[in-house]
């Protein structure tokens, strides 16, 4: 992944430091301030999804983080972000977020089949306990 110019990179940072005071929508002004081009470069991605989330913008931090996982696929934390703000998005649920982690391809030594299997059994059954048939 190349390097975001210093300028942007200063804005990045800044916009991280906002996020570490609690202050998303500073942040997202921080963001805004990142040459065009470049806004969709996944180390600004990665922290538009974080600005979304601390807003509780599910569904445009579930777009947000899909597009991570097309950029990086070997990035665990795309795609738990992808999983985690589906969940929560408009007209989604745990069944859309299993899928996501069950679907995602598994690079050697981050994840063992034994793991992935567990948890998909653990959503089955909180998706069970919800709707009273576990």
């Amino acid at each position: 992944m190349k390097p975001l110019p210093l300028p942007d990179q200063r804005h990045l940072n800044a916009a991280e430091g906002w996020l570490g005071l609690g202050d998303h929508l500073a942040a997202n002004e921080e963001l805004e301030n990142i040459t065009p081009e470049l806004r969709a470069h996944p180390a600004v991605l990665s922290v538009r999804y974080r600005v979304y989330a601390k807003g509780k913008n599910w569904d445009g931090a579930a777009e947000i983080a899909g597009t991570l996982v097309k950029l990086i696929p070997e990035e665990p934390a795309a795609w738990i972000w992808w999983a985690y703000s589906t969940r929560r998005k408009t007209g989604s649920g745990l069944l859309e977020a299993k899928n996501i982690l069950i679907t995602r391809p598994v690079a050697s030594g981050q994840i063992s089949d034994r793991a992935r299997r567990a948890s998909a059994n653990a959503t089955d059954f909180g998706v069970r306990a919800w709707r009273g048939s576990a």
